[in-house]
This record gives C-alpha cells, sequence and structure tokens, in this order.
C-alpha cells in the first residue's frame, strides 16, 4: 500500500545518495521529513566542472539539501564542484564571481549531515596543477583561493571596462562568459575611436581582444584576477 510506497521513495533516494559516496543507512534517515525543509528560493546554485552528476544524485541534491543543479555557468551559482584545477569556463567565471570552488566531498559531507556544512575544509586546493599553472604563466606562485579572495575583495576584474573580441579570435562565446562574469560589459562592434579608446593611459577603457590585446589577458587575468596589460 501507501507504506511500501514510501519505502521504494527512500531506497531509490538512498541509492542515489550512495551513488555520491553517502552510506545508505544514513540517506533512508528522514528523507521525506528533511525534503524541502531549506526550502525552495533556490538560493543554493550548484554547478560542476570536470565531474558529472547523474539524474538521481540531482534528485537527491534539490529533495533534501534544496540545491538548485544547473548544467551551464550562470550568474547566480553559489558554489562549483570541481576535482582539480582546470582552466576551464566555468572554473574561471567562477573565480570571477568569488564564488565557492569545493571538491566533490563537500556534497557527501552536506548529505551525510543532512544539511549545508561548513565548506571550508573542502575548498578546492590543488597544489600541483596550481604550481604548473603558475610555472607556465611566469608566476612565482599562484593560489586559486587566495585568486578568489582577491576577487571578493576588490570587486569585478572588469568593471568601468568595454570589451571587444575580433570575430576572428577563437572561443568567443566562452569569452563573452568571461567578460559578464567579471562586471565587463561586451560589445558586439567596436565602438567609434576604438583605436584611441584603447591605448589611453596605463588602463584602457577599452580593450579590443585580437587587435590590440591577445585573449589570454582575459583567460589569464580571470584566474589571478590581475590583469597584464604588458604581457599581452
Amino acid at each position: 500500500g501507501g507504506g511500501g510506497g514510501g519505502l521504494a521513495e527512500a531506497e531509490t533516494e538512498a541509492a542515489a545518495a550512495a551513488a555520491i559516496g553517502v552510506k545508505k543507512e544514513v540517506a533512508v534517515v528522514g528523507v521525506k521529513e528533511q525534503a524541502g525543509t531549506i526550502g525552495r528560493s533556490w538560493s543554493l546554485c550548484l554547478t560542476t566542472t570536470g565531474i558529472e552528476l547523474g539524474t538521481r544524485q540531482r534528485r537527491v541534491l534539490q529533495k533534501r539539501l534544496g540545491f538548485k543543479v544547473v548544467d551551464d555557468w550562470q550568474l547566480g551559482v553559489t558554489y562549483l564542484v570541481a576535482d582539480t584545477f582546470r582552466r576551464t569556463t566555468k572554473l574561471m567565471c567562477a573565480i570571477c564571481t568569488g564564488t565557492r570552488i569545493v571538491v566533490p566531498a563537500f556534497l557527501d559531507a552536506c548529505l551525510l549531515e543532512g544539511r549545508l556544512v561548513d565548506d571550508t575544509p573542502f575548498l578546492l586546493r590543488d597544489m600541483l596543477c596550481e604550481a604548473a599553472f603558475a610555472k607556465k604563466q611566469g608566476f612565482f606562485e599562484y593560489s586559486l583561493t587566495e585568486a578568489v579572495a582577491r576577487s571578493r575583495v576588490q570587486g569585478p576584474l572588469l568593471d568601468g571596462l568595454s570589451v571587444h573580441v575580433d570575430a576572428a579570435v577563437p572561443g568567443k562565446k566562452e569569452l563573452q562568459l568571461l567578460v559578464e562574469a567579471a562586471g565587463g560589459q561586451w560589445l558586439r562592434r567596436p565602438p567609434p575611436n576604438a583605436e584611441v579608446s584603447a591605448s589611453s593611459g596605463p588602463q584602457p577603457s577599452v580593450l579590443l581582444i585580437g587587435r590590440t590585446f591577445d585573449a589570454e589577458l582575459l583567460r589569464e587575468a580571470a584566474c589571478t584576477q590581475i590583469l597584464r596589460f604588458e604581457r599581452y
């Protein structure tokens, strides 16, 4: 009867939780009682990069913790789940917006506790890949957590700047996401006297990517929250 249906539902949710790494007996307890207790305002929104969440995993996160799970980057994402430091569009956008970047174990911990836990122990720290990035870019060192903190303190990296990317530059869609995440204005056409604006002063008001600057200016700055005009 109705009790059997409820048990089947709980077992389904438990299986999904177990797929994320949560013990079945913990996941079963209170599934129905805890559903929706955090609220459905979708103030918690997560996406992933480098890993995938299955349909059942998403359902558990939504039902038990009130997470909205999205596939693509969008403003309003509060958590990015990643297992390593890669310069993906989502990770660069997350840095630009000061979004919490956590490892998959964060989701396990939340499900075990049945609530949102302190994410500090689960912040992504990938010393090997961060060191490789620093070496490639010519930095003495690089810290992802420091870059995110820098974004929160200094505010939008491209605030007050307009960006135009030439048609020949690859990855325009990705670059538009980066520019908007960093608070810049995306220009579909270069403005009049763009060359003058782009070369005036130590920090130009218009960035002409593919003409005055290389696209790497934006990609590196998205990761570091520092614009190195003189390099690119």
